[in-house]
């Protein structure tokens, strides 16, 4: 997550979001680390489900009730290399999500 955080909150900035909360550093293994960002009307959620092995990101805007989603699995990389490019995949799919919304 850290990776991630510090990939995105750069354009998170620049959108107008700013951090607001995380999952606490204690999670047992098998819980969703997660952190949040937010702007005027929008919650941006990053989260990693080690269950299903999958980043996942929400973007819901809180007046019309819209909710936008990408998401990444990991499948099992055999890699630092692989990790990274999946990882790198995810950073795209968030920055599309931005630039979209």
């Amino acid at each position: 997550m850290k990776t991630i955080r510090l990939r995105l909150e750069p354009q998170f900035a620049a959108a107008g979001f700013n951090f607001e909360a995380r999952s606490r550093a204690g999670v047992s293994p098998g819980e969703p680390r997660w952190i949040d960002f937010r702007n005027a009307s929008t919650l941006l959620s990053i989260r990693y489900i080690p269950r299903e092995a999958a980043l996942v990101a929400e973007q819901l805007d809180e007046v019309s009730g819209t909710c936008r989603e990408a998401a990444t699995t990991l499948n099992s990389p055999r890699s630092l290399e692989e990790l990274m490019s999946r990882v790198d995949v995810f950073v795209e799919e968030v920055e599309r999500l931005l630039i979209s919304g």
